[in-house]
Formats: structure tokens, sequence, C-alpha cells
């Protein structure tokens, strides 16, 4: 069994580290006092954690000619994410309930944010959301094809009630894509249009300046003359532990020769992120393109084919699982970035790369679909510093799926810090843990509680003081990254705690401890 790290600590420091942390706690009364126990009863390992969120879903007026914002409380659990319950109560329209209705109390909080009748739905019934990706800061929202039926002037509507809707409810989101069906749609648009953000224009100003943006492509391309504009675009990188994809948004300018456009991509994609500290390319610096991309056409397939040079060899050899990283970051910034482009062929020299490991490309052709398993996001964890007076923030990524899950989180501060992490960050634990340390992690309003196995608990009676608030503050603060959660309170199989290891009071919930944070990180 995995054993906490053990430093002998002199005294000094010991007062040290005691004096230099806010101990943020609820624990404590005015007087300084205890207060007694809460008698209120707790279930545990429900099968599903409801959240609850204040959403501005941005509706019609009655008159259709402008957007407004209406505030609703909108509960999704953690099986679904914020940004993909929001967009579905937007979808379905003013008076949406979802099919499935969370806990009495979280409903109870729904129906006091009733919308009134007198606003309207941005898209018909038949609109529906097939799926998310979210990344970073960046949304890609995927419908299905009965968007396509609606006017341009509807369509755009729709784009900018949906990217408004995300960017003003959620700080983590500031870029919005659409796709339908999977692939990127942009209406009307010739060339790339770039992620939207968020717009306090009025629906008409924000029409009129997208149309006359339209126009200038068009006119651009009847009469062969060549413009530059700026744009952002959604880039894919590897995330430093090579385990995910993340989306960087990057302005870059573009040109109105798509053939042109595609080159700008990949020359953005082998530059690498512009923060390392996150992400790294996985195109090498020398990989040239021998020709110019090709696009052509098939049935309901519009696609492009890349010729690398044999530099591409050096990080594609068809026998590691790393390669899709590779050949993902290439697709999946491909097809976000261009309009109706739902297909990429790669060459090395001429020969076609049909297949990696555990993957075959039918005809060749990669689709964004192939990758999307890949695409990631990032949260915070806390690690101790050496000195175990302070916490060590780290930024790792972790599925999109999985990340929305407490206690995967929490799995992940005892793997410890990966090689590439921050220096500064030390593991809480050694190797060799096999058992179960948390039984469940449930939620209860903007509480979560964390049930400790036995087993973990009787490990944790031989820990010294410092060793004890390392582990309850790194639980708690990274718990409480998560924007619903305030408190976080400690059980064990199901029973109130009065203590871990003998030092901290552990009865009542204890709140996110900003002072125990090293500075600077």
């Amino acid at each position: 069994m995995r054993r906490m790290i053990a430093g002998a600590l002199g005294v000094l420091m010991l007062a040290l580290a005691l004096a230099g942390c806010a101990d943020s706690r609820e624990n404590i009364d005015q007087t300084g006092n205890v207060p007694a126990p809460s008698a209120q009863a707790h279930v545990f390992g429900s099968s599903e954690n409801w959240l609850s969120r204040s959403v501005s879903l941005y509706f019609y007026n009655q008159d259709r000619t402008n957007l407004v914002s209406v505030v609703r409380e909108v509960q999704y659990s953690e099986s679904k994410s914020l940004a993909e319950a929001a967009v579905e109560w937007l979808l379905g329209g003013p008076e949406y309930q979802p099919e499935i209705q969370p806990s009495p109390s979280a409903t109870a909080a729904a129906d006091q944010g009733v919308v009134d009748s007198g606003f309207l739905a941005v898209v018909p019934e038949d609109v529906k959301l097939l799926g998310i990706e979210q990344s970073e800061n960046v949304v890609l929202v995927n419908l299905n094809s009965a968007f396509k039926n609606l006017s341009p002037k509807e369509q755009f509507a729709a784009r900018l009630a949906i990217t408004n809707t995300l960017t003003v409810s959620s700080e983590e989101i500031q870029w919005v894509g659409i796709f339908v069906e999977g692939v990127l749609y942009e209406g009307d648009a010739v060339e790339p249009m770039g992620l939207m953000s968020k717009t306090n224009r009025t629906l008409e100003e924000a029409w009129r300046e997208h149309s006359m943006e339209v126009e200038e492509q068009q006119e651009m391309l009847s009469t062969e003359r060549t413009y530059t504009r700026q744009v952002t675009l959604p880039l894919f990188f590897k995330d430093i532990n090579g385990a995910y994809l993340l989306i960087e948004p990057r302005s870059v300018q573009l040109t109105n020769n798509r053939v042109e456009n595609v080159k700008i991509v990949i020359s953005e994609l082998r530059k690498g992120p512009i923060d390392p500290t996150r992400m790294t390319s996985v195109l090498p610096s020398q990989l040239t393109l021998l020709g110019a991309p090709t696009f052509g056409e098939g049935e309901n397939v519009t696609q492009v084919t890349l010729n690398f040079s044999s530099h591409f060899n050096t990080v594609v050899q068809g026998t590691s699982s790393s390669d899709a990283l590779v050949l993902g970051s290439v697709v999946e910034s491909l097809c976000a970035c261009f309009p109706d482009l739902n297909a990429i062929a790669i060459q090395v020299e001429g020969k076609p790369i049909a297949s990696i490991p555990e993957k075959n490309f039918t005809e060749g052709l990669m689709e964004k679909t192939d990758f999307s398993g890949l695409v990631g996001d990032t949260v915070l964890l806390y690690f101790a510093h050496p000195s175990m007076n302070s916490l060590v923030p780290v930024t790792r990524a972790m599925s999109q799926t999985g990340m929305r899950y407490m206690i995967q989180r929490l799995e992940q501060i005892m793997l410890g810090p990966l090689q590439g992490e921050s220096a500064e960050a030390t593991p809480i634990f050694q190797e060799g843990e096999t058992e179960a340390i948390f039984e469940s992690v449930t939620v209860e309003g903007d509480l979560a509680l964390v049930n400790l196995s036995d087993s973990f608990y009787e490990e944790c009676q031989s820990l010294s003081e410092v060793q004890e608030r390392m582990l309850v503050y790194s639980i708690v603060n990274t718990l409480t990254e998560m924007p619903t959660i305030r408190r976080v309170q400690f059980f064990r199989a199901g029973q109130s705690i009065d203590k871990l290891s003998g030092y901290l009071y552990m009865t009542t919930p204890f709140m996110r401890n900003p002072g125990i944070i090293k500075e600077g990180s």
C-alpha cells in the first residue's frame, strides 16, 4: 500500500508551514468554538451527481429582430457537460424542460427561473444537438442536418445565440464553432470565417457585418483578386504528457485562396503552440509539403490531399499508438478550420498512409470522427511542494468525459506528478497503492462529500500534522476548482468522521484554502 511521503521536519519548518497557510474553514465559529456535528443524513454512491448553474440563454424577442438573454437554472449531471446541457436547453426553446429530471431539490431550483412566454426559440424543434467537443476555452457544437433548412439569416442568428449562451454563461468558454453532422458549417461563407466569440452588438448589426464580409469573399472570387483577413482558428496540439489533443485558438491571417490557406494552417501547426508548458507540436520543424494541397469532390465527400516530405516518417512510423495523435492533429485542425471539408488524405513522398495500429482508413481517407476520442481538456490538480509547506497547482489533460467526474480528478492526484509537469510538484503518495482510496464522491448543492475507504482511512492514521494538511487541502482545492463546488466534507465508508490523523477537525465542511497555494504558481 502506498505510504505517505515522510520527511523529518524540524519544529521551525512546522511552525512556518502552519503560520503561512490561511485555513479557510467554516469549522470554527466566531467565538472560536467548534459547532456540533450536523445531523443531516447523506446518500452516498448515487449513479449520477446532479449539478446546477445559472445560464443566460439567448432567444428571439417577440418580433425576431434581436436576441435577448434569459437566465435559467440549468441542471446537468457528471455524464453531461454544462455546455452540452446549456445548448440543449437553448435549442429546446423558452419552455424547455429536460426529459430526465434531476433530484427534487434541483428541479425546484429550476422552477424558480421559468421563462416568460414573450420570447421565441431560435431554431425549430427538429434541430437537435448531436454532440459537444470542448477543449481549453473552445467549444465545437455539432448539430443535425435540420439546421441547414434554416435561411442564412436564421442560421446566423442561431449560431450567435449558441455562442453568446456559452461564452456569457461560462468563463471557461471564449470561442465557439458550429458543425452540422460532424462537418464545419459556416452557412453561405466561401472561405473560413473562424471561431465565433461573444458580441454585444444587436442581431441586425452583427448580421449586416457578416453579410458584408460574405459578399466581399464572393466578389474577390469572381474577380480573382487577392485579399487577406484575420480570423481565429482552432488548432489541435498534443498535451505535454502525450495523451490527448488540446485545442488552441489562434489568430491567423488568411487569403481568399483555399490552397494557400491549407498551407498556412500546416505552417501554424509546425510552429507549435503558443504556450509550450501546456501543449507541444507533433510536426517536425523541417517538414515540408511536396507540391500544393489538392482538393477533390466525391459522393458526400469534400477532401484534400497532402503530400509531406520524408520528415513525416520521424513522427508517424506505423507502429506506435502516438501515430494517432500526429495524424489527429492535422486532420482535426483542417476539418475544424475549413467549412464543408470532411476528409483528409495524407501521403509521405507520394505513398498514402492507409492505416495505423488498430485503425484502418477507408480508401485512405481520414475523417474528424476517426480522432474525436483523442480530444481532451485540462484540469487543475494540487500537489505538495517538496518543502511540504504549500501546494503546487499542476495543469493536466484528461478525457472530456473523465474530467467531469470528481472521483476521477481525485484519482489523478493519487497518480502523482507526471513527466513534463512542474518540477516543484511532489507526489503525495509513493507507488504501490492498489486498494480503493475513494469509495465515492457525492454532490449536495455546492458541497462535495468525499467518502474514503476503510483501508485508506486507516492508512491516514499515521500522518503527521503537515502531511494531513497537505492531503486534505490537495483534495479540497482540486475539487473547488469545479465552478459548482465551494465546500468539501470527508466521510469514512459513509459515516462522518471527526478526525483523520488527529490534527484537523473533520466533522464539518472545508472551504477552499487559497493561502496554501505556492505564490507565483
